[in-house]
């Protein structure tokens, strides 16, 4: 089978090569997956950057074990070069390997998540664990991206922060599909957003969507906060920016306020002032959707998976395809995916259109 492998830990994307591997062979509780389509997401990015690398070696677990590992048990190794890229697709099980859940999912098309990585290739082999059934009303675009940015969103929206009606949360990176769901979700619990995004012409293009509070971090931001809070500031906020945009995020705040970081599009260090944090008692936490899965009880996952596949049925979760690669230029399409742009990149290793 044909394959995108990243060959080595150069840190660029001549380190993409399109390989022939073996066909894998599912093993007990397994399934074997035809896939349709894998998204370009910014994780994938950050293993061919060596972004993850260089800062699991800076974990104590890793300092002291001397290999990388994303958790301190050693149950999620970081993956070695040579090794296969794509961390969640939508595909048909065309095999199982034996047991009952992956038995009942034979010739179901299903969204599927890798582990952390292996998908970005014409088949792959995955628990049947990580493996959540499709049904017709939900595209290929929406079950490709069922996993990372819904579970995201959940996490954030109803665990992490868990805001009470009349909260206010603020958003940093607010035009993307993530964004748009934790609108949905805000709503749900009685919560109003604030949508920050980085252009005049991506305000105006939310606010003409109906998203009434959508701002551009070039005009002010902190006095429209300012204003719709009633002086108060917000009770939360998410950012996925870093650099100046966190900062900015930060000093929204409110009194006891939480800012969560969950990604760094920006590429840029955010600069932290102890003293605004202490004025506030506010808190600043990391989120890593990994770690924030190793926390929760099966039962808890199993029942996140299952609302997010009901918000793809529902239409609440719309996933915009910007760009389509087939597998062989599967490097034209991480090129694509590094370019500014509202909606996913999509790789089809199964050829189609």
């Amino acid at each position: 089978m044909r394959a995108a492998v990243l060959v080595d830990d150069r840190g660029t994307l001549d380190a993409i090569e399109v390989r022939e591997l073996p066909k894998p062979i599912p093993g007990p509780g397994q399934v074997l997956v035809r896939m349709r389509a894998v998204p370009i997401n910014p994780s994938d990015l950050n293993y061919v950057r060596g972004s993850y690398a260089e800062h699991l070696r800076d974990l104590p677990w890793n300092r002291a074990r001397g290999t990388l590992h994303f958790d301190p048990h050693g149950g999620r190794p970081h993956p070695v070069a040579p090794f296969v890229l794509g961390g969640e697709g939508v595909g048909d099980v065309v095999e199982t390997g034996g047991g009952l859940l992956a038995r009942r999912l034979a010739g179901r098309r299903v969204a599927l998540a890798g582990s952390p990585t292996g998908l970005l290739a014409q088949f792959a082999v995955v628990d049947a664990l990580r493996v959540s059934p499709l049904d017709d009303a939900i595209g290929d675009a929406e079950g490709a991206s069922l996993f990372v940015n819904p579970l995201t969103a959940i996490a954030l929206v109803d665990y992490v922060l868990a805001l009470p009606r009349g909260a206010t949360l603020l958003q940093t990176a607010a035009s993307g599909a993530l964004a748009e769901l934790v609108r949905t979700l805000a709503a749900a619990r009685g919560v109003r957003t604030i949508d920050l995004v980085r252009s005049r012409a991506s305000a105006d293009a939310l606010r003409a969507r109906g998203v009434p509070h959508a701002l551009c971090v070039d005009e002010d931001p902190l006095a429209a906060i300012d204003r719709l809070t009633g002086g108060r500031g917000v009770e939360g906020a998410i950012d996925c920016v870093g650099g100046e945009t966190a900062r900015l995020s930060q000093r929204a705040l409110g009194r006891y306020g939480t800012l969560v970081l969950y990604g760094t599009l920006g590429g840029a260090r955010m600069q932290l002032e102890p003293r605004s944090l202490m004025m506030r008692a506010g808190r600043i936490e990391g989120f890593f959707l990994p770690h924030f899965l190793d926390s929760v009880s099966k039962l808890t996952l199993l029942r996140i998976v299952r609302r997010a596949a009901a918000l793809a049925r529902r239409g609440s979760y719309r996933t915009k395809v910007r760009a389509t690669f087939p597998l062989e230029e599967v490097r034209a399409a991480f090129e694509a995916a590094t370019q500014p742009g509202e909606g996913k990149v999509l790789v089809r290793p199964d050829g189609r259109p």
